[in-house]
């Protein structure tokens, strides 16, 4: 009998070459694997960096903002205060009414030369006075501007009374006092 002879080495090699294809090939595409795996694993560390920095940025905005809102809430607070303050203000000025104009209408009508020495309000409408004159016949005339007022031949539209409480004369000054009804 005759006995065949296989030759095994080449299918060997080839079976072996094949293998080899294999193991590049499933290297090549672990690698590459790999690679698409750090890149996702660096593209999220960045994301999540960038979303980190992107926070802290948001919160310190949103702190400057309640620290300048409530800078703001205090000056709201003292200007509604001052507002308040000055309604109060305007309500007691308006209870004296005219105080500045009642002193102004009354030094016009005095002649000139006259200076006021103390004033007192009793209410809104009627004040004493007490001024002072050097001169004597500016005094005369004082004493004329109270005699019209009585009879009631000076009416200015301002003053409805003007009495004369008292007068004195004392090393050449003339003082007197008047009762003023408006």
């Amino acid at each position: 009998m005759s006995s065949v002879v296989v030759n095994l080495i080449p299918s060997k090699a080839r079976f072996s070459q094949s293998r080899e294809r294999q193991r590049v090939l499933v290297l090549q595409i672990m690698a590459f694997l790999a690679a698409i795996s750090f890149s996702g694993i660096l593209f999220f560390l960045v994301l999540g960096w960038q979303a980190q920095v992107s926070w802290e940025k948001t919160t310190q905005t949103k702190n400057l903002r309640l620290e300048q809102l409530g800078e703001f809430d205090e000056k709201v607070a003292a200007n509604q205060d001052l507002q308040y303050r000055l309604k109060v203000l305007e309500g007691i000025l308006a209870g004296r009414a005219g105080y500045g104009e009642t002193i102004k209408q009354l030094t016009a009508l005095m002649p000139s030369m006259v200076s006021l020495e103390e004033l007192s309000f009793s209410d809104a409408k009627k004040l004493s006075v007490r001024m002072k004159l050097l001169e004597t016949a500016k005094m005369d005339e004082v004493e004329d501007l109270v005699t019209r007022f009585e009879k009631g031949e000076e009416k200015d539209g301002y003053f409805k009374e003007l009495l004369m409480d008292g007068v004195d004369w004392e090393n050449g000054v003339w003082s007197f006092s008047l009762e003023v009804n408006r």
